[in-house]
């Protein structure tokens, strides 16, 4: 028996007003923070007022900052291979909820990571030195339209790429389910809310995560 005729096993569920987000990882370059925010560099134009999510890895410890675009301008030009134009985007994104322990990490990361200062208004501006420890991530929303144990199909936003792996969470009877969704397959989508349908694959379920998924499965299976 093939994986996916094992995975077919399981029993799929239709479900209506299921919603969760996928954080769309986006390739930047954080070039400058300070505590109110960070300056970043991208080829991806991004709306104004767009919320964000900011990874900073400081040694073992990963905290998430939420954001949001204040401001973006073209700085330049560049001509790939093919003869297209690209343009390089700056953009500044704010913090939205930083508390004690948060600004603690930014401080440390800040400190190990920091090169010549900038002075700007509303204090000084530390340019980064190695920005591999920032990452940025965009929430999209998805709805789901049938799931199992092993997976569900997903009306999505975005256009996820066939065999990619996407952070996601998922609301099930008011518990967050944090998981990674591998996608393995998509189409057009077929409602006016939502662009694409996606088959996604639950990927490395931490033990908490899982009982959250039985329990919610379980509750389905009783109808």
């Amino acid at each position: 028996m093939s994986h996916m005729e094992d995975k077919r096993r399981h029993r799929r569920f239709q479900v209506r007003g299921l919603l969760g987000d996928i954080f769309n990882f986006v390739d930047t370059n954080v070039i400058n923070i300070n505590m109110r925010g960070i300056g970043i560099e991208t080829t991806r134009q991004i709306d104004l007022n767009k919320e964000c999510i900011i990874k900073i890895q400081y040694r073992d410890i990963v905290i998430d900052f939420k954001g949001r675009i204040i401001w973006m301008l073209p700085v330049q030009k560049e001509i790939k291979e093919t003869g297209e134009y690209i343009y390089v985007y700056r953009a500044g994104i704010r913090f939205l909820d930083l508390c004690n322990e948060n600004t603690d990490t930014i401080l440390s990361a800040i400190d190990k990571n920091s090169g010549l200062t900038e002075r700007r208004l509303g204090g000084v501006r530390l340019r980064v030195s190695n920005p591999g420890i920032f990452k940025l991530y965009f929430p999209s929303r998805f709805s789901v339209k049938n799931i199992s144990s092993s997976g569900m199909l997903a009306e999505t936003e975005t256009c996820p790429d066939i065999s990619s792996c996407c952070e996601m969470n998922l609301l099930l009877n008011d518990k967050i389910l944090h998981f990674s969704g591998r996608v393995v397959h998509f189409n057009n989508g077929l409602s006016n809310n939502y662009k694409y349908t996606a088959g996604i694959e639950f990927v490395n379920l931490k033990d908490d995560d899982k009982l959250i998924l039985n329990e919610y499965i379980s509750s389905l299976e009783k109808f």
